[in-house]
């Protein structure tokens, strides 16, 4: 088995583990250690986090777990983050603007600038 399958083996279920442990009760955290997120020495692809559509927490009165899923993976140093939420909203109305002629010539906005994501 790969360095990369292995330590991916390890991110997804330490993820769980943490998003598990948000709701728990402060008496039972402090008996425990936190959990800690498993890092990597070499970046093993691209992520994007994407909000499924159900948006399944709001019927638990949480908020949504795309920020904290984020901070998770920008710890565990495993993958290289891109933006498919608001970031992208805000890129692809900066290169309308820039078709529009809006935008300074020589602005560094347009196509071909974009990382694909390697997991979602």
């Amino acid at each position: 088995m790969s360095r990369s399958a292995i330590n991916t083996q390890r991110i997804i279920p330490a993820l769980a583990a943490v998003l598990a442990g948000i709701g728990a009760p402060a008496a039972r955290a402090a008996d425990k250690p936190a959990p800690e997120i498993p890092t990597c020495d070499k970046r093993i692809g691209t992520l994007a986090v994407a909000e499924p559509e159900n948006k399944w927490w709001t019927a638990l009165n949480l908020e949504s777990p795309e920020a904290l899923l984020k901070v998770y993976v920008n710890q565990s140093k495993c993958f290289t983050l891109v933006d498919r939420g608001k970031g992208l909203a805000a890129a692809q109305q900066e290169r309308a603007l820039a078709g529009g002629g809006e935008m300074r010539a020589g602005a560094n906005i347009g196509k071909g600038q974009m990382k694909a994501a390697d997991y979602v």
